[in-house]
């Protein structure tokens, strides 16, 4: 079934699916991709049809390689332009080596992380879904509602912008709608957050001299850790923690003062036509629970973390893939029964590990909050006993590459 956008003439209409699917981003859009051609009937709902931000995340852990390559859509992903690259680099801000982490010796299928734009992520993982008839799509839409049915099942109110309403009859919904999510809040599934002091700027800018191993770079000083991610074509992306005071002036700043700004921070940089992207406010938010019933949650919505571990996109898929491969399991036809069984196993076998990850990630944000001459130096000092141990360097690149706590 193809792309549903309003209905026409105010009209009423009525779709009864297995598994109506609330966000179709790259959570909502991957959970629809991993369960094409089971049979299932899904349907996802979005309030918008826009292109996803272009300033977010945007590689892909070699772990993450594999699920796509499960799913049958990794060639696709390097079809629409993704490369490869190796590792991360990091250096003191006058451009001294401290670690370098590479994954290319690594006995794993893939032994590179893969990079697109994040705008590209989400229309490969929908366009593969899509060609599953069972699988449709309706976006934008104005606002939806939850009820129950006489029969158990759920309904979903779904308002669209030209007036028109569709009513979605299922036996399972899940929150794929953000760290807001309106799922969560819907079903009484309560979260906790917090919002860190620092805020990341994100500037876009080209590579004077591209590195054909792709490599993330990472340059500290006393004030923050600037990282030069690459993207496609030779372009790269520049995230930068700041305080919410400094956020005006680099909003502000022309194209010269945008590049005597980084210059300062990270003499080093190589980097031509900076330009701002926007700033962004990190929040950690860890949902007590996943699952309520015939209802769960996943991306955002039950673990939205720090940028500080690059995490949570793959993190995402990661879950995404113990969903489905429960869901899977459960059956067919799927009967509300069998749906809260697999979902409750899938909390059971995906939560714990996950909320570990959290708590990491966590200490990390925290850790980039209080920059300072002395966190920095104790910052070096763990990074070069890192590089000097093969063992403990295999172990960091091994978790950097998403194998410290795989979900099966």
């Amino acid at each position: 079934m193809t792309s549903i956008n309003s209905t026409t003439n105010h009209e009423r209409s009525d779709i009864e699916t297995d598994i109506l699917v609330v966000g179709a981003g790259i959570a909502g859009s991957a959970l629809a991709c991993a369960l094409r051609n089971s049979g299932l009937k899904i349907t996802l709902i979005d309030k918008s049809d826009e292109p996803l931000d272009t300033a977010r995340g945007d590689h892909l852990q070699p772990h993450t390689c594999e699920v796509l390559e499960r799913w049958g859509v990794l060639d696709e992903f390097f079809k629409h332009g993704a490369e490869k690259r190796m590792g991360a680099i990091w250096y003191s801000s006058a451009g001294e080596e401290i670690l370098r982490s590479s994954v290319a010796d690594l006995d794993v299928p893939h032994p590179y992380f893969l990079f697109i734009n994040h705008e590209d992520i989400a229309s490969i993982l929908m366009d593969a879904a899509l060609e599953d008839e069972c699988i449709n799509v309706i976006r934008p839409i104005r606002n939806c509602w939850f009820e129950h049915t006489d029969d158990g099942l759920h309904q979903t109110r779904v308002a669209l912008p030209d007036g028109g309403e569709v009513f979605v009859k299922s036996k399972v919904i899940i929150g794929a709608d953000g760290r807001n999510s309106r799922v969560r809040k819907a079903f009484d599934l309560a979260a906790t957050s917090n919002r860190y002091e620092r805020s990341i700027a994100v500037l876009f800018a080209t590579l004077t001299e591209p590195d054909p191993d792709g490599f993330l770079k990472v340059y500290m000083n006393d004030t923050a850790t600037v990282s030069v991610i690459p993207r496609t074509g030779g372009h790269c992306k520049i995230g930068i923690p700041m305080a919410p005071a400094e956020a005006n002036s680099w909003r502000k700043a022309s194209a010269a003062e945008l590049v005597e700004k980084v210059a300062q921070l990270a003499p080093s940089i190589s980097v031509t036509g900076i330009r701002y992207a926007d700033i962004y406010p990190p929040v950690h938010l860890q949902a007590a629970a996943w699952v309520s019933g015939t209802v769960g949650l996943i991306g955002d919505a039950c673990h939205a973390m720090h940028p500080a571990r690059s995490q949570g996109m793959n993190i995402s898929i990661r879950c995404v893939d113990s969903l489905a491969q429960h869901l899977l399991g459960a059956g067919r036809p799927l009967h509300a029964a069998a749906a809260a069984k697999a979902l409750a196993a899938y909390e059971q076998a995906t939560k714990p590990p996950i909320d570990a990850t959290l708590a990491d990630n966590h200490r990390a944000g925290l850790q980039m909050d209080q920059t300072n001459a002395q966190s920095n130096q104790g910052l070096q000092k763990s990074l070069q006993a890192v590089q000097a141990d093969p063992a403990v360097l295999r172990a960091y690149t091994l978790s950097a590459a998403g194998y410290d706590n795989t979900l099966s």
